[in-house]
């Protein structure tokens, strides 16, 4: 199919604009964040394993993933904040993953950009 018609370029827009709320605050994100970050709000609360099954990537990926978006990223470097991973109160040694207040934000702007656009 050719991306140049009217109706895929209006889509390439919406998903540009979609994804504007988080790249005006983080200007470098791996798209591979970005999924994590949005299977953690379709689906919170969950532990990694949930989230690496969902994206079909390796749990100690996903996990990286995770805190990358989460309080720590590569090399000693702080994490985007994002996300927050707690452990599971009932389930020792598991984590629960949630959006945090920035990730809320993030993810409600994303969503309201989709909603103001005809796609």
């Amino acid at each position: 199919m050719d991306a140049t018609n009217l109706p895929d370029r209006r889509f390439l827009h919406a998903l540009l604009a979609a994804l504007k709320p988080i790249s005006d605050r983080h200007s470098y994100i791996p798209l591979a964040w970005i999924k994590a970050l949005l299977l953690v709000a379709l689906d919170e609360g969950k532990g990694v394993a949930h989230y690496s099954r969902a994206a079909n990537v390796h749990r100690k990926i996903m996990s990286r993933f995770l805190h990358c978006i989460g309080d720590k990223g590569h090399y000693d470097k702080p994490g985007l904040g994002l996300v927050e991973i707690k452990i599971d109160p009932v389930g020792g040694n598991r984590r629960q993953v949630f959006l945090t207040e920035e990730g809320h934000v993030v993810v409600a702007a994303i969503i309201a950009s989709l909603g103001r656009r005809e796609i």
